[in-house]
């Protein structure tokens, strides 16, 4: 919610960027364990960890699901790299696996204004247009040279809020939000669809007739509270 309420922020302040949402496939599963592990042993902030990630980052791992009577067993199949959905060490080891090239993104966008943000496997970047595409590009590109991760191209979005689209490349969507204007025509309620970016469930748009529906609709909520 953080990052969702301070991406809004960002829209508003820089209209003429381009916002892409997206989300690494299987970040967990996939990233590479060497490059991760690699990352946190080099880091003494890390030091905490470096004892359970030397236990447990092993070329071949076990793994163990919940049977039907509630009981643990192991699973029929190993991991190699990446690790278990949710375990805590897949995700530091992933996490630290795209650290440096997640710094070299905002490090390169930040003098135009941009940035760049993950909430683990997803996240939002920002910048002109003629910065970011390039940019974000080389970050993917890295990220599936050194860590082994792709990006989910089918969940990937983006938004400008003057509709500075400039150079976009074909893959690139163009994302959608839409909200509900009680009693707007002939007092029934309309949905108004706009462009915009739903972070962690918070739908985002600098669209004039999209925010009045959104205020309207809180309005609404507010003055008749559901029981």
């Amino acid at each position: 919610q953080t990052l969702a309420l301070g991406t809004a922020l960002l829209m508003e302040k820089y209209p003429g960027h381009v916002f892409i949402q997206d989300d690494i496939r299987n970040m967990f599963g996939e990233a590479i364990r060497r490059t991760g592990a690699e990352n946190i042993l080099a880091d003494s902030g890390c030091s905490p960890w470096h004892k359970i990630v030397e236990h447990e980052n092993y070329p071949v791992a076990n793994i163990y699901i919940q049977d039907g009577q509630g009981k643990l067993t192991q699973a029929p199949w190993y991991y190699e790299e990446g690790g278990q959905q949710g375990a805590t060490v897949s995700s530091l080891t992933a996490c630290a696996a795209i650290q440096p090239y997640l710094k070299r993104l905002d490090e390169t966008l930040r003098p135009h204004g941009g940035s760049a943000r993950k909430g683990i496997d997803d996240g939002v970047t920002h910048a002109p247009p003629e910065v970011l595409w390039p940019a974000i590009e080389k970050f993917y590109k890295d990220i599936l040279e050194h860590c082994g991760l792709q990006v989910n191209r089918s969940k990937t979005k983006v938004y400008s809020p003057n509709g500075n689209y400039v150079g976009k490349p074909q893959e690139f969507a163009i994302g959608s939000v839409s909200a509900i204007m009680p009693n707007h025509l002939n007092g029934e309620p309309t949905e108004i669809t706009a462009e915009g970016l739903t972070i962690w469930g918070v739908a985002t748009s600098q669209d004039d007739d999209f925010i009045r529906a959104n205020l309207a609709a809180k309005t609404k909520l507010a003055q008749f509270p559901k029981p």
